[in-house]
């Protein structure tokens, strides 16, 4: 069993306990600095594949506006 630890409001670490390693999922995810929306899509796996998927999902969000990706 393995533990992640991450960040929530007000810098309080928030643990999560991840029961099955090997079955994790990987999360994309994207700030609209505009209006503070934050978005987050699961994905089986991190590649290429996922991503160019997860950029559509924000283009398809967000039609006729320009993306910034860093």
């Amino acid at each position: 069993m393995r533990f992640v630890v991450t960040f929530g409001e007000t810098k309080k670490r928030e643990i999560v306990k991840i029961d099955n390693y090997r079955a994790r999922q990987i999360y994309y995810g994207a700030l609209n600095i505009w209006n503070n929306e934050f978005i987050v899509c699961p994905y089986p796996s991190g590649n290429g594949q996922n991503t160019v998927k997860f950029v559509e999902e924000i283009k398809n969000r967000h039609p006729n506006r320009w993306c910034v990706i860093s």
